[in-house]
C-alpha cells in the first residue's frame, strides 16, 4: 500500500488529504476520519500513515479525499464573556446620548442666533429711513421672527424716539431671546440659561 501524502493545500493548514492503495481497488474504503491541522512533521500525520499501513484506510488511485477543519467562531465563546456587550453599551451609551443632544442643543443655538441677526438688521434698516418710529421698526423685527417660528423675543431700538435722529446718526436694533424659549429639547442641558442676542447699528438715511 502506497503511504499517505500531503497536498498543496496543507500548507493553508485547513485540509487532510490521503491518496494511495494499489491499482486494484475501486472502492472507497474509509474506516477512520480524523480532523486535524496537519503538516509534514505532524505527528497526526505519522498516526494517519500508520493507520493506512495496517489496511485501516483505501482510496482508489487519482481520487482524494479532503477533510476540513472549522475553526471555532465568536459564538462558540466562553460562557464567562456572556452579557460584555451589555456592559460596554451601558459605558457608550451616556457619551453617545450627550454627543447627540450636544449637536442638537448647540445647532440650535447657531441657527436662532442668525435669526436674531438677520431680523435686527431688517429693524435697522426700516429705522434709518425718513419718518419711520421705533415701534415701526420693532414690528418688522417681530413680524420677521414669526416668521422663523421664534418667539419671546424682546426688541429694543435706540434712540427711542427717532424723530430726532438727523442725517448720518446712528440707529441701533437689539434683539434678543432666552434659550429656553427656542429649544427643540425640552429640558437644554448645556445652554438652559444663555440668552441669545444680536444688534445692528447703521446710519440714518435722512435730510439734514
Amino acid at each position: 500500500m502506497g503511504l499517505p501524502w500531503i497536498s498543496p493545500g496543507c500548507r493553508r493548514k485547513n485540509a487532510l488529504v490521503t491518496r494511495g492503495g494499489p491499482s486494484t481497488f475501486r472502492r472507497w474504503s474509509v474506516r477512520a476520519t480524523f480532523v486535524a491541522r496537519v503538516c509534514l512533521r505532524n505527528p497526526i500525520a505519522k498516526a494517519v500513515a500508520s493507520m493506512h499501513a495496517q489496511g485501516v484506510s483505501a482510496v482508489a488511485p487519482r481520487q482524494a479525499t479532503v477533510v476540513t477543519y472549522k475553526k471555532r467562531g465568536p459564538a462558540s465563546c466562553s460562557p464567562c464573556r456572556r452579557g460584555t456587550t451589555v456592559v460596554e453599551f451601558a459605558i457608550v451609551a451616556p457619551l453617545l446620548l450627550l454627543l447627540i443632544f450636544g449637536m442638537i442643543e448647540f445647532g440650535r443655538a447657531v441657527m436662532v442666533q442668525q435669526l436674531l441677526t438677520n431680523a435686527s438688521r431688517e429693524g435697522a434698516r426700516r429705522g434709518i429711513l425718513e419718518q419711520t418710529t421705533a415701534e415701526e421698526a420693532e414690528t418688522v423685527v417681530a413680524d420677521y421672527l414669526a416668521g422663523s417660528s421664534v418667539t419671546g423675543a424682546t426688541v429694543t431700538v435706540s434712540p427711542v424716539s427717532l424723530d430726532q435722529v438727523g442725517f448720518g446718526d446712528p440707529v441701533t436694533v437689539t434683539v434678543s431671546v432666552p434659550y429656553d424659549q427656542v429649544s427643540w429639547l425640552p429640558a437644554p442641558w448645556f445652554l438652559k440659561e444663555t440668552n441669545l442676542t444680536a444688534q445692528s447699528t447703521m446710519r440714518a438715511e435722512r435730510p439734514e
